[in-house]
């Protein structure tokens, strides 16, 4: 997937997700070099734009991976203590998944109950006092190879949000393994 993403103060970044099985990459492209957060199963790095690479916290972790919605779409039925009710999201009736993610995240997933797209996902993450509440709402569904993906997304966080425009979606694309492999760390 290549997107553009905008952040609250009007920067944009050209950025793409790369994802296969249970691994994925995040690089957002920037002049002083490509920054890369990448997960292979349940390890995950972050390689910074001067080639600096290091383990990713378990927060980053966590959400590299709710952020990835072709991750959520494999792995939902891993969200464990789960509840589902009817609610109404904005001026909508939507079906609500809540459970718990990774064992440790509390999330709540909001469904169209005629197309089962995801329109919402809120989770919690820990800091130092208390937790951070993230919003994800998806729109603008367009078929990708008889799937529809949304091509339109905001995250909101406490300190702002990010609005994700998506340029192309390329489904079934042969990726080596190798290119989830951990980097290592270059020298300037």
């Amino acid at each position: 997937m290549k997107y553009a993403a905008t952040n609250s103060i009007g920067n944009t970044a050209n950025m793409e997700m790369v994802s296969k099985g249970d691994n994925s990459l995040s690089i957002t492209h920037a002049d002083g070099g490509d920054v890369i957060v990448g997960h292979t199963g349940n390890t995950a790095w972050q390689r910074a734009a001067n080639g600096a690479v290091r383990e990713a916290r378990e927060d980053e972790f966590d959400t590299l991976r709710l952020q990835d919605p072709l991750y959520l779409a494999r792995n939902l039925k891993s969200i464990s203590n789960l509840e589902t009710r009817r609610v109404r999201l904005d001026n909508q009736e939507a079906y609500q998944l809540r459970g718990t993610a990774f064992g440790r995240v509390p999330v709540r997933l909001f469904f169209h109950p005629k197309s089962g797209n995801l329109l919402r996902v809120v989770f919690l993450l820990p800091n130092v006092i208390g937790q951070n509440v993230v919003r994800i709402d998806y729109s603008d569904f367009r078929n990708v190879q008889g799937t529809p993906f949304p091509f339109s997304w905001i995250i909101a966080r406490p300190l702002g949000y990010q609005t994700v425009k998506v340029d192309s979606v390329q489904q079934n694309v042969a990726v080596e393994d190798t290119r989830f492999a951990k980097p290592t760390s270059r020298s300037n």
